[in-house]
Parts: structure tokens; sequence; C-alpha cells
């Protein structure tokens, strides 16, 4: 795809020190016959999803997982500890955040 082509050359440094942006590439492109506006590009770009969602799906995945072998039980706090002790870095506001998103939630014991 074109706009693939534009992000992974926009803002490229070679040994000659000259830096394309989004925009002089779309011009050179639209030149020679590939009609491309930059505004295209940055549409196309805010559609992907950024490193904290990319980030999320795969702690998303870890936290179900962690949920469901203890058997749904499991509150933020605990699938926070599990997660450090397995080697997981993760913040436990993000568990927390998380967990709410997907509808996970520990078991309240009345006392």
């Amino acid at each position: 795809m074109i706009v693939d082509f534009i992000r992974e050359h926009a803002d490229d440094q070679p040994a000659d020190g000259l830096r394309w942006g989004v925009e002089p590439i779309c011009a050179v492109l639209t030149e020679h016959g590939v009609k491309i506006a930059p505004s295209t590009y940055y549409e196309w770009k805010d559609k992907l999803p950024s490193k904290r969602d990319e980030r999320d799906q795969v702690l998303l995945e870890h936290i179900r997982r962690v949920h469901q072998e203890n058997f749904g039980v499991y509150g933020p706090r605990k699938v926070w500890l599990t997660l450090n002790r397995e080697g997981i870095p993760v913040a436990r506001c993000t568990i927390e955040r998380l967990m709410r998103a997907d509808g996970l939630a520990g078991l309240c014991v009345a006392r």
C-alpha cells in the first residue's frame, strides 16, 4: 500500500542528510501519477492502534488466563501480584482498568 511506503520512508535520514516528510513524499508520488494527499496518510495513521492499545491487548490475555486459572476468584490485587511474580511488570491500576473494561471481577466475600 502507498500509506505503508510513506510510513516507512517518512522522517528517514539517509547519508546525504536530507530528511523527507509526509508532504514532500506525497508531492513526489503525485508528480509520478500516484495521487495521495497527506491528509489521507494522517487519517490512516490515526486509525492504527497505539502502543498502549497493543500492550493492553497482550496484558488482557494474561489477565484472563490468570483469572481463569484461579476459578474467577482473583481480583485485581492478586492478578497484579501473580503477573509481577511471573515476570510481567505491570501497574496495579492498569490491571484494575483492564479488568473493569473486560467485566472481570474477583470474588467478594461478606464477613
